[in-house]
């Protein structure tokens, strides 16, 4: 922060765009003082819906206050808030079943209370299925914890089995490679594409295949190689 206060006091150009404040909202290392760093010396560029959405989808409450602030009002609107609180509880049980039940080696399914509230934001139809400041999804993060019941709400739902991260990964590949069976069926059964290529030109069936096969996923690795959803 005080490098960017240095580089305006030596009157140094910022080129701050619409676009620079719209993946600064979406970025998770962007504090909300860095946010307002950029809304001042941001020389006559609106805050756009984009902007908000950017902030929502990646789950950040403060920094839509922040946002709100710059344009005059104390108060976020309901569709903003809805977004950031449905990723912050996908999030939330992404890590329960990512990285707390495989190194506790427990049963735990997490709170109730966020699948519930997870099940009623979906049904109060706003646009849910938003990429964050990674380019993934509710979906994506879902498919790589292996959170089946998640992942087939937000199916039923009509999140978009397809969406691809910033680095090309579907939620296939994230179920695939981290050997998630049961969401790697879910999904399959939506009819996702297998033999994509990503945005370097691989092929994301076959890296999801070899990863999971590497890591003993054997199940991941036969359906991605062609076989049924039994995996014979």
């Amino acid at each position: 922060m005080e490098m960017l206060e240095l580089y305006i006091d030596r009157k140094l150009s910022l080129n701050i765009t619409h676009d620079v404040l719209i993946k600064a909202a979406g970025n998770s290392s962007v504090s909300e003082l860095l946010m307002e760093f950029l809304l001042k010396h941001a020389k006559n560029i609106a805050i756009t819906d984009e902007t908000f959405q950017s902030a929502a989808a990646a789950g950040k409450h403060e920094l839509l206050l922040t946002l709100s602030h710059h344009c005059g009002t104390d108060e976020v609107s309901s569709k903003w808030t809805d977004i950031a609180k449905l990723h912050d509880a996908v999030a939330q049980r992404a890590w329960y079943f990512e990285y707390l039940i495989p190194r506790y080696d427990t049963n735990f399914d997490g709170p109730d209370a966020d699948i519930a509230l997870i099940r009623d934001l979906l049904s109060q139809h706003f646009p849910f299925d938003l990429a964050d400041g990674n380019g993934s999804t509710p979906l994506a993060l879902a498919a790589k914890a292996g959170n089946e019941l998640i992942v087939k709400s937000l199916l039923d739902a009509g999140a978009d089995p397809d969406s691809r991260d910033q680095r090309g990964r579907s939620p296939l590949f994230n179920a695939a490679s981290g050997g998630h069976y049961g969401v790697a069926i879910a999904l399959l059964e939506k009819g996702v594409e297998r033999d994509i290529m990503d945005s370097k030109g691989e092929g994301i069936a076959e890296r999801a295949r070899e990863r999971a096969r590497k890591r003993a996923h054997m199940r991941g690795f036969r359906i991605l190689a062609g076989y049924d959803k039994e995996g014979r």
